[in-house]
């Protein structure tokens, strides 16, 4: 068995015992007095999260599963590069994937729960743009630290890839890809190939891209927007992350198509230095279907790297989102084998 594949360490003896002391080592170097109990706050197959209020606000420690171990390191290079954007990292242990972090303030889902203000989303998403604008220039040095390369040239061959991996689609098995979907995406390569050279076409650099940019996954601290969790990251098409904050602002918050324009459109509007707004909506249609793949390239890694227990978790996210590329972003009508 892979180092990829054992339980989480969190769920070892004596390994919380180890963290703590690890935490309030650090809090003490760093001159924040602790004035309460640690705790978890959150535990996945991924990751799992501890808090611990002091003098100087709430303080937080994430470990991650071996398959994001890049995360903490990421996160760091991400938070030194980029400060305005990103939660203030205290400190990382990178050969045990732990990452310490201040609190990144409210979250955009609590914020929208509490107020259904959709210019909350408008400001969030358009400070996002700039926030990847200013990342181009630094995507060898993320690279670097650990983000996937899924750039445009690469796509194709990742596509590949993905489709050699047959067990992860569960093909011809319930809650599955069936079999005629599976030659169907076989025989889209050349489409796909196409797609990406258009959407090349309109020059918009590679940046970092978020492929979780979930309203948990974003915050108001202060004035300022904060964008955090990089385990589910990569360098492709900028366009590609905002698939995931307009699902949520549909399907979960209920928002309606205008409103959904809007958030879009204030995304696209700090892209006008590279193209007109007519020119933008047009690729980032075409980076939707590109976002897609990149959400199926992440599942598929999850379900092949993570043990059996969570594999039964999400066994099916990696088929449901190859399905949803193959269907262009419609949802489909579950089948039954």
């Amino acid at each position: 068995m892979s180092d990829d594949t054992i339980s989480p360490v969190w769920l070892h003896h004596g390994w919380f015992e180890e963290a703590t002391a690890w935490i309030q080592e650090q809090l003490h170097q760093l001159h924040y007095p602790i004035t309460g109990d640690i705790k978890q706050v959150y535990a996945s197959p991924t990751s799992c999260v501890l808090s611990v209020a002091t003098t100087r606000g709430d303080i937080y420690f994430k470990v991650s599963a071996p398959l994001f171990k890049y995360e903490p390191l990421l996160t760091q290079t991400i938070s030194q590069l980029l400060p305005a954007y990103t939660l203030r990292v205290l400190n990382v242990d990178d050969a045990r994937s732990w990452l310490l972090m201040e609190d990144a303030g409210p979250s955009l889902r609590k914020l929208t729960l509490e107020q259904r203000d959709v210019t909350r989303w408008q400001d969030a998403l358009s400070t996002f743009a700039r926030f990847q604008i200013e990342s181009i220039p630094y995507c060898a040095q993320l690279e670097a630290a650990g983000c996937p390369d899924r750039t445009l040239a690469r796509i194709p061959e990742l596509f590949d890839a993905l489709l050699s991996d047959t067990s992860a689609f569960l093909v011809d098995q319930k809650d599955g890809v069936p079999g005629d979907e599976m030659e169907q995406l076989h025989a889209f390569k050349p489409q796909l190939v196409t797609l990406c050279e258009e959407l090349g076409c309109y020059n918009i650099p590679d940046a970092l891209h978020h492929d979780d940019l979930s309203a948990n996954n974003i915050a108001l601290n202060g004035r300022n927007y904060t964008f955090f969790d990089w385990a589910e990251s990569a360098i492709t098409h900028p366009f590609c992350s905002v698939l995931i904050p307009l699902r949520a602002a549909r399907y979960i918050f209920k928002l309606s198509e205008d409103e959904l324009k809007s958030i879009r459109d204030s995304y696209l509007s700090q892209w006008v230095v590279y193209q007109p707004m007519e020119s933008l909506q047009h690729a980032f249609e075409l980076a939707q279907r590109v976002a897609i793949l990149c959400r199926c390239l992440t599942w598929q890694y999850v379900i092949t790297h993570v043990d059996d227990r969570a594999k039964a978790e999400f066994h099916d996210a990696a088929a449901y989102w190859l399905r949803l590329f193959l269907h262009n972003g419609e949802e489909f009508e579950e089948e039954t084998p």
